[in-house]
Protein backbone atom coordinates (compact mmCIF):
# COMPACT_ATOMS: atom_id res chain seq x y z
CA UNK A 1 0.00 0.00 0.00
CA UNK A 2 1.16 3.74 -0.26
CA UNK A 3 0.93 6.04 2.10
CA UNK A 4 -2.48 7.53 1.12
CA UNK A 5 -4.03 4.37 0.82
CA UNK A 6 -3.14 3.81 4.27
CA UNK A 7 -4.37 7.27 5.67
CA UNK A 8 -7.36 6.16 3.46
CA UNK A 9 -7.71 2.87 4.81
CA UNK A 10 -7.78 4.57 8.34
CA UNK A 11 -10.62 6.40 7.18
CA UNK A 12 -12.60 4.22 6.12
CA UNK A 13 -12.05 1.28 8.78
CA UNK A 14 -11.98 3.59 11.81
CA UNK A 15 -13.22 7.27 10.99
CA UNK A 16 -9.85 8.85 11.42
CA UNK A 17 -7.73 11.34 9.14
CA UNK A 18 -4.03 10.84 10.16
CA UNK A 19 -1.99 14.08 8.60
CA UNK A 20 0.23 12.93 5.96
CA UNK A 21 2.95 14.06 7.92
CA UNK A 22 2.26 11.37 10.83
CA UNK A 23 1.50 8.53 8.50
CA UNK A 24 4.73 9.46 6.47
CA UNK A 25 6.89 10.01 9.58
CA UNK A 26 6.05 6.58 11.15
CA UNK A 27 6.45 4.28 7.97
CA UNK A 28 9.67 6.00 7.47
CA UNK A 29 10.72 4.64 11.39
CA UNK A 30 9.73 1.22 10.67
CA UNK A 31 11.54 1.05 7.20
CA UNK A 32 14.62 2.28 9.51
CA UNK A 33 13.61 -0.16 11.96
CA UNK A 34 13.96 -2.83 9.20
CA UNK A 35 9.86 -3.81 9.08
CA UNK A 36 8.51 -2.72 5.94
CA UNK A 37 10.12 -2.20 2.69
CA UNK A 38 9.19 -0.31 -0.37
CA UNK A 39 9.50 -0.55 -3.96
CA UNK A 40 8.55 2.69 -6.33
CA UNK A 41 5.62 2.56 -8.64
CA UNK A 42 3.77 5.12 -10.79
CA UNK A 43 1.48 5.84 -7.59
CA UNK A 44 4.70 6.37 -5.75
CA UNK A 45 6.39 4.31 -2.56
CA UNK A 46 4.32 0.86 -2.01
CA UNK A 47 5.07 -0.21 1.18
CA UNK A 48 4.66 -3.85 2.54
CA UNK A 49 6.12 -5.89 5.72
CA UNK A 50 9.66 -7.67 5.23
CA UNK A 51 9.84 -10.64 7.02
CA UNK A 52 10.59 -9.26 10.56
CA UNK A 53 7.89 -7.17 10.13
CA UNK A 54 5.75 -9.97 9.68
CA UNK A 55 6.75 -11.46 13.12
CA UNK A 56 6.49 -8.55 15.00
CA UNK A 57 2.48 -8.64 13.68
CA UNK A 58 2.29 -12.15 14.15
CA UNK A 59 3.36 -11.51 17.84
CA UNK A 60 0.84 -8.22 18.47
CA UNK A 61 -1.99 -10.40 16.85
CA UNK A 62 -0.90 -13.06 19.31
CA UNK A 63 -0.96 -10.82 22.10
CA UNK A 64 -4.08 -9.27 21.28
CA UNK A 65 -5.53 -12.47 21.50
CA UNK A 66 -4.58 -13.28 24.90
CA UNK A 67 -5.61 -9.97 26.11
CA UNK A 68 -9.33 -10.62 24.30
CA UNK A 69 -9.49 -14.10 26.39
CA UNK A 70 -9.05 -12.44 29.58
CA UNK A 71 -11.23 -9.92 29.04
CA UNK A 72 -13.53 -12.80 28.36
CA UNK A 73 -12.88 -14.48 31.19
CA UNK A 74 -12.82 -11.27 33.57
CA UNK A 75 -16.26 -10.74 32.45
CA UNK A 76 -18.01 -14.34 32.85
CA UNK A 77 -17.03 -13.53 36.80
Amino acid sequence: MTGYEINGLFVKKFGILIGPSMVYSKLYSMERKGWIKYTQNRAGRVYSLTEQGRKIVDSMTSIAEEIQAFIRILLRS
